[in-house]
């Protein structure tokens, strides 16, 4: 990090290798031939020789179509990441909405109520079975 701090973070992307489900980016500063290694599953950065990396095809030769497939494949991913942080998010409106009818209900003696009902359905037969004449 410090000789990040020391060129005020100016480098440039220079090649992602990705291997089952881990990735690594190589970033070089601009200012220097120089590179370092970014494991974003851990977030971890280490100096890197490119001299290590020399077997690698660094030049895209990759189609328009692979491109937009790769891109498209990269944003499917994003969202999904995002949906499942979603499902477990509840907002603070609901949140509050719950409270609030939480202590409502809690405060309703429902038993009593239900009592109050019967009284009055026993007045209504009552008075039903009456004769007036």
């Amino acid at each position: 990090m410090g000789k990040l701090c020391k060129y005020d973070f100016r480098t440039e992307f220079y090649i992602g290798l990705k291997s089952g489900e881990q990735v690594i980016e190589v970033y070089k500063f601009l200012e220097t031939d120089s590179y370092y290694l970014f494991f974003p599953s851990r977030n971890l950065f280490l100096f890197c020789d490119l001299t290590v990396l020399k077997d690698l095809d660094t030049s895209t030769n990759l189609s328009e179509k692979e491109k937009i497939m790769q891109e498209l494949q990269y944003k499917n991913d994003k969202l999904k990441s995002n949906a499942a942080a979603l499902k477990t998010a509840i907002p603070h409106e609901v949140i509050n909405l719950l409270e609030d009818s939480y202590h409502k209900i809690s405060d309703i003696n429902f038993l009593n109520h239900l009592n109050n009902f019967d009284v009055q359905s026993n007045i209504l037969k009552t008075m039903l079975k009456t004769d007036l004449f």
